[in-house]
């Protein structure tokens, strides 16, 4: 039995449009803690919310298979089946994170909202309904491509100076906590290889409009695949093995080089 007229429903809009968002511009201006988790929050209440509306008889059901399914793409249990995915030429791939769980906490709400009545907006049914549906596909399969990437675990010293006031560093910086100590998510984004190396800085006053900048940490690089037939994804590996063979003077440099460009400080 069917309830699609529940795709109007205003929270789920909201759901898909910040899912879109997310995966097609904020991960890439702002890749951070953040935006890595917003994806999961919004994709665990939308998604669901979406599949209850075609198969009403089975609502609880779709939610605690949506929940383990959740669990065992993030979990290291399903990397066999990965392996022989991309053993036979489909190249794909997932990181492994079990903070992602928290996003589950998403799904009582999804459900509570799924089920009450008068959630719904008067729009014209069959085209409003059908569009929703449409860009709703879009946005589950779509939208958030495998990535690969490889870790650095490399540790810093390089620490320089900027006349700069903290609080205008936070922001042209787009600075967010890192959940240890008293340091911060940073990360270099290459817009031309679809590709960010992670880092971990730390930023302290010196004086009056006046700041210390020192790179703590080195983590790793990501490159997002290209959507190909089918949802196939193909990955380059010229901008693989570019991010792979990076010493660590290299990314030193670029990310003093990417704070005095966001700072719009001349070296």
């Amino acid at each position: 039995m069917k309830n699609t007229n529940k795709l109007l429903a205003p929270g789920f809009i909201l759901a898909v449009g910040v899912l879109l968002l997310n995966d097609l511009y904020l991960k890439y201006e702002f890749h951070n803690y953040l935006t890595g988790k917003l994806s999961d929050f919004a994709g665990l209440f939308a998604f669901p919310f979406f599949m209850a509306c075609f198969f009403q008889k089975r609502v609880k059901a779709i939610y605690w298979i949506t929940a383990i399914l959740f669990l065992i793409w993030k979990s290291s249990l399903i990397q066999p089946l990965l392996d022989f995915a991309n053993g036979i030429g489909l190249p794909v791939d997932r990181t492994v994170d079990m903070t992602d769980a928290m996003a589950l906490v998403i799904m009582p709400l999804s459900y509570n909202y799924w089920t009450r009545s008068g959630n719904t907006i008067k729009w014209r049914p069959k085209i409003s309904k059908n569009i929703v549906a449409g860009i709703s596909i879009f946005a589950f399969v779509a939208t958030t491509m495998p990535s690969r990437g490889g870790e650095y675990n490399w540790d810093s010293d390089l620490t320089f100076n900027v006349k700069y006031d903290l609080t205008k560093i936070s922001e042209d910086l787009r600075l967010y906590d890192y959940p240890e100590n008293d340091s911060y998510h940073y990360s270099i984004f290459d817009v031309n290889r679809h590709a960010w190396i992670g880092l971990k800085i730390r930023v302290s006053e010196k004086g009056t409009d006046s700041a210390s900048i020192k790179l703590d940490s080195i983590l790793g690089y990501t490159v997002r695949g290209d959507s190909g037939l089918f949802c196939s994804v193909r990955y380059n590996e010229t901008d693989l093995n570019y991010f792979k063979y990076l010493t660590k003077a290299q990314i030193e440099e670029l990310f003093k080089k990417d704070v005095y460009k966001k700072l719009k400080i001349e070296e």
